[in-house]
């Protein structure tokens, strides 16, 4: 379940950047197939990944984890 809401994080995120999947993970220096898998919940990330793909989103890890959490929050109460 958590790998789903953090792919799903990361996604909403990119696309709120106005990024492809492609443009991602070519600046994070991933395959777009294991991208499509993060964000699809298929799979784990690792925080080097997660680090390579905050940075290319403008936001450090902590943030990512705050925003995680308050997403988190918000879902719950729905």
């Amino acid at each position: 379940m958590e790998s789903v809401r953090i792919g799903s994080l990361i996604s909403e995120l990119r696309l709120m950047r106005h990024l492809t999947r492609d443009e991602l993970s070519h600046q994070a220096d991933i395959g777009s197939k294991y991208l499509y898998l993060i964000e699809n919940g298929k799979t784990n990330v690792s925080t080097k990944i997660l680090y390579n793909i905050c940075k290319v989103l403008g936001i450090t890890v902590r943030e990512f984890y705050s925003l995680y959490e308050i997403k988190n929050k918000i879902d719950f109460k729905l």
